[in-house]
């Protein structure tokens, strides 16, 4: 990680599943407020019914803060690999091996869609859009409608 990064650990007893939704919320109290459910992990402990992450300063000496204008994400296994990654805005897509270009304007959320899996698809546009946020449903990319071409007989 660079300098200012910060780097948390998921609980003990978390393991994710391919394709699992896994919820975090800066501050859980105020989510599950706003939602009407929980998120499933926290990083401000401000509810003792929502796991908190854990901050790892043996990998990073920052603090969880992504920032407006763009920032990265990425998710290790136990073994410190990359299982997962996004850049968004001026996040640094090269370092991560990643292609496109990703913004969420006003009051979009950046959301993960089914199907494209890194690091077999690099493109972020193909496995984020930007959307009003729906924290609990699943969301795909616009498809294409089907039409029937005439014969050319």
């Amino acid at each position: 990680p660079g300098s200012g990064e910060g780097m948390y650990a998921l609980p003990d007893n978390v393991s994710l599943a391919p394709a699992q939704r896994y919820l975090i919320a800066r501050n859980g109290a105020a989510f599950r407020q706003r939602w009407g459910r929980s998120a499933d992990a926290q990083f401000d402990d401000t509810d003792p019914t929502i796991p908190s992450l854990s901050k790892r300063s043996d990998l990073a000496s920052g603090s969880w803060a992504l920032k407006d204008g763009g920032d990265e994400v990425v998710l290790l296994n136990a073994a410190g690999e990359v299982e997962d990654a996004v850049a968004y805005g001026s996040g640094n897509y090269a370092t991560l091996g990643l292609t496109g270009e990703l913004n969420a304007r006003g009051d979009f959320t950046l959301q993960r869609v089914p199907g494209a899996q890194f690091p077999t698809v690099r493109e972020v546009r193909h496995r984020f859009l930007a959307a009003p946020p729906h924290p609990f449903e699943t969301r795909s990319l616009p498809t294409i409608p089907s039409t029937t071409h005439p014969s050319l007989d």
